[in-house]
């Protein structure tokens, strides 16, 4: 089931980049999934991963998540879709002094790092990504990993009822919710679940969501 018409339903990838860098370009303030605290799960995942992982974030926005783990000491990258989000990643990285933070335009589903990460993450990204490219983005999940590597995911869980389905946001992205067992066979290649925790997304927390950590067998 589909609720609305989204920008990726009718154009091809090059113009939904385009649609994602635009969003950034032309925000007067925060978007919906920019939040002004840490979330919980990035600060769980900050405390369960080892002093020195290497740690990727998929679709990092305009950098807060990543810039939060870089204040711990980890090195990081960040990757987006956005040239205009990666621009204000690097320049708030600078004001604040950190120098063990690389960001990088770049798309999740075509990314490759000469070296594998120790803890990669995607917190609220998945969910964009249409049923069409999930083989792509799992290739990217297992070249930037290595046994032992953890993973950890965010994304919206099931609609509002129960069920899987695909809805249109404010913004004109297309939503997917799915199921556990949805995001677990999608992921079954590989990944193996080592936590399972029910969460919420938006500023408001209004939207179920799943919380996800994976280690790469």
């Amino acid at each position: 089931m589909t609720i609305g018409k989204s920008v990726s339903d009718h154009n091809n990838h090059s113009s939904l980049a385009t649609h994602w860098n635009d969003l950034y370009q032309k925000a007067s303030g925060k978007l919906p999934w920019e939040v002004d605290e840490t979330p919980s799960e990035i600060q769980h995942w900050a405390r369960v991963i080892s002093p020195g992982f290497r740690v990727l974030d998929l679709g990092c926005g305009r950098g807060a998540n990543a810039r939060h783990f870089a204040g711990l000491g980890f090195p990081v990258t960040g990757i987006d879709f956005s040239v205009a989000a990666i621009t204000e990643a690097r320049a708030s990285a600078e004001r604040l002094g950190l120098d063990n933070i690389e960001f990088m335009a770049a798309d999740v589903l075509r990314y490759r790092s000469p070296r594998p990460f120790d803890f990669v993450y995607d917190y609220s990204v998945l969910h964009h990504i249409s049923d069409a490219d999930l083989t792509d983005y799992v290739n990217t999940l297992m070249s930037t990993t290595r046994t032992g590597s953890l993973y950890g995911l965010v994304c919206y869980a099931e609609m509002v009822g129960g069920g899987s389905g695909t809805r249109v946001g404010t913004l004109g992205n297309s939503i997917r919710h799915r199921t556990r067992e949805e995001v677990r066979r999608i992921l079954s290649t590989g990944l193996t679940e080592v936590e399972y925790h029910r969460s919420k997304l938006g500023p408001s927390g209004a939207h179920a969501a799943h919380h996800f950590l994976f280690r790469r067998i």
